[in-house]
């Protein structure tokens, strides 16, 4: 490739055009051929001639050299292929028909007797068409980079495929590999980034352990990301392949790379777990000063997950779920994809985007906007493209969660299953579906009528991923009637502010007394923090404190308590199955005690200036009660040395051991 470059700098330039005329004459050579035809004849022939002696030379092995050469000339020079390219490799795939057919009836030399030995011919005719249509792939997919270079995520997707199809070999998937990161580099989209260096140093891994220069391989990385196993585990074991100057230097760097890209994406948690799989080199070459920079960065990443945890503010990505109709989307129609933004993405902004890309290509008047989630397709016009967008949250069911509520980085790290639920009101004579797509409002105020849709989707692969949106491979629906989705409510509910039960440790003192020495030793010990600037929490966190207001702070006949008015009233418990009543009975005790507790124990933390909010809180508690002991005609006590909230007449285990049970659908 250098050669011929060489040699078209020292080709006759054309006489510069004359003014106005808009063209640059071709050169002629004095065989009457155009010079670039000329080059491109001789290059042919050239590179033929290298595949072919290569082959007969060293045989497979050979031309798996100059394979993986031209490829990674090929890729290298991407930018600057022109339409002309596509006709050097039809004339190539000329030269080798007419090359094998002249073999065949030529006369008996030590060259065509090579090409009589059993299976050579087609060994090396296999290998080149093998070469010629992976070079295809490559101009095939440069031209719809020229073609979308406005569709950032059409770009990496490209980009995306043109790596995978390279899996076998690490040279040319590492070559790929590099510029999806620089695509993501520059828009600023950094967990991709991430996954991309952690993607490279796996590939790096894996191809040292083939060698048997490194223990681990590409199944070490699972524990960070599922998907690393599933597309570095195809690595070819040809011995050229082998042959690549990769060593344990370059899986060191690699893991750097991806550490540092994993705190800038701020996914600190994942920091330990990279760095665990080159500790025991440093350790064996006895570097003291890398494990001090490893260990020092592993404290730092702990730190900032304490200070951020206890501040509540992680806020790692916003989900869409966009499904592309109409036949001008080409590739695209029919398809569902999960999208990941920036966590303060909105839905009025996602939409915005991506009318502007679509209407940018296919016309303002020939691209509309969905936001209905049910609809009949006969009515969409065939010579129009619809979007629809729906914001979705991730979806980790009970077979997958610990006993404790998941954290913000589990809920959205390594997650595939996506959930979006559709209120609607079941219409008398007509099924589920069919209420969907009828006309009228899906909202009743009366919530014994309400219904809902839960969709689970799931996509090809996990997120963070090495794009930012994923294809939809499975969908399910589940329909819960007005009862079980106030179950459902109330459960989420005490999912959501249970995970702040054990934010700020109290004492047991404390749990049996409230007004004890333990509440007193809290606020001073809150004080002194405050006079001396520690960088202790001596506020309750934000989103506790929003999340609390949410639950107790609602306006009438909102809430909670609008469950317990339409499901719990004696007179209406009658028109609901006995077990799911008492089921809904014994979460509002459950919400009632969380609510408790959380205001008891980070009361201490509280400032003078939300004291006021404080009061406000606990009066609602209180009111909740009440409300609750007459609609259920028994009384409801507080029990404030056990921190529990239930009837009088029943005996109630302390809120620490109560385990909530949240099936994903209850049946009607």
């Amino acid at each position: 490739m250098v050669g011929l470059r060489c040699a078209n700098e020292c080709l006759p330039r054309s006489n510069p055009p004359a003014p106005g005329s808009g063209r640059m004459d071709e050169v002629i050579t004095p065989s009457g051929i155009s010079v670039s035809t000329h080059l491109r004849l001789e290059a042919c022939g050239f590179l033929y001639k290298l595949w072919k002696s290569s082959f007969e030379t060293f045989g497979t092995s050979g031309l798996h050299r100059v394979h993986l050469q031209t490829i990674i000339a090929v890729s290298k020079l991407v930018t600057e292929i022109g339409p002309g390219f596509d006709i050097s490799l039809s004339l190539l795939h000329s030269l080798v028909d007419t090359d094998m057919r002249r073999s065949s009836t030529g006369g008996a030399t030590d060259i065509t007797k090579f090409w009589t030995v059993p299976n050579n011919r087609e060994l090396f005719l296999d290998e080149v068409k093998d070469l010629i249509r992976r070079i295809r792939t490559v101009l095939t997919a440069t031209m719809e980079m020229r073609l979308h270079n406005d569709d950032h995520e059409r770009l990496v997707d490209l980009q995306y495929c043109l790596a995978k199809s390279y899996s076998s070999n690490p040279a040319l998937r590492r070559t790929w590999l590099d510029e999806l990161a620089e695509l993501h580099k520059n828009s600023n989209s950094l967990a991709e980034f991430a996954m991309v260096k952690l993607h490279i140093a796996a590939l790096i891994a894996e191809y040292l352990k083939r060698r048997g220069e490194f223990p681990l391989g590409c199944e070490a990385f699972s524990a960070i990301s599922s998907n690393v196993h599933q597309e570095e585990s195809g690595l070819s074991a040809d011995a050229v392949l082998l042959e690549l100057p990769y060593t344990q230097d370059h899986l060191l760097e690699a893991i750097d790379e991806a550490a540092n890209a994993l705190e800038k994406s701020r996914l600190y948690e994942a920091i330990r777990s990279v760095y665990d799989l080159v500790v025991p080199v440093y350790e064996a070459r006895q570097d003291f000063v890398a494990l001090s920079r490893v260990y020092h960065h592993i404290g730092l990443a702990y730190e900032k997950i304490g200070n951020r945890e206890a501040s509540e503010i992680r806020l790692f990505a916003a989900y869409f779920r966009v499904t592309f109709y109409g036949y001008l989307f080409e590739s695209l129609a029919g398809k569902s994809f999960i999208y990941r933004a920036n966590a303060c993405q909105r839905l009025s902004g996602m939409c915005t985007e991506l009318l502007n890309l679509y209407r940018s290509k296919y016309g303002i008047d020939n691209v509309e906007l969905m936001m209905d989630y049910a609809f009949n397709r006969d009515t969409l016009d065939p010579n129009k493209a619809y979007i629809q967008v729906t914001y979705v949250e991730p979806y980790k069911d009970s077979n997958t969660q610990l006993d404790r509520p998941l954290t913000a980085y589990e809920k959205h790290h390594d997650v595939r299953r996506f959930m979006f639920e559709t209120p609607f009101v079941l219409q008398p004579g007509l099924s589920t579906t069919a209420s969907l797509l009828a006309a009228g409002p899906k909202r009743s105020d009366d919530l014994s009528l309400q219904w809902k849709r839960r969709t689970v989707l799931t996509t090809e692969a996990t997120f963070p991923h090495l794009r930012r949106r994923l294809e939809v491979v499975d969908m399910q629906e589940a329909d819960l009637c007005p009862i079980d989705a106030a179950i459902d409510a109330i459960s989420c509910k005490n999912q959501e502010l249970r995970t702040y039960i054990d934010r700020v440790p109290v004492s047991s003192s404390s749990t049996n007394n409230r007004s004890g020495g333990a509440q007193q030793r809290l606020r001073a010990q809150s004080e002194a923090n405050a006079q001396s600037g520690s960088r202790e929490p001596t506020n309750i966190p934000f989103l506790m404190d929003m999340h609390l207001q949410g639950a107790l702070l609602t306006t009438v006949n909102a809430g909670p308590m609008a469950y317990a008015e339409a499901f719990l009233k004696l007179e209406n418990q009658v028109n609901f199955p006995s077990e799911k009543v008492a089921r809904l009975r014994e979460l509002f005790f459950e919400f009632l005690t969380i609510c408790l507790v959380l205001l008891i124990r980070h009361q201490p933390l509280m400032c003078d200036a939300v004291r006021k909010k404080y009061s406000a809180m606990r009066q609602s508690l209180d009111r909740y009660r009440v409300e609750l002991s007459n609609l259920l005609k028994e009384e409801i006590t507080i029990d404030e040395k056990r921190l529990i909230i239930g009837p009088k007449s029943a005996t109630i285990e302390p809120y620490e051991s109560t385990k909530i049970n949240d099936p994903m659908f209850h049946e009607c």
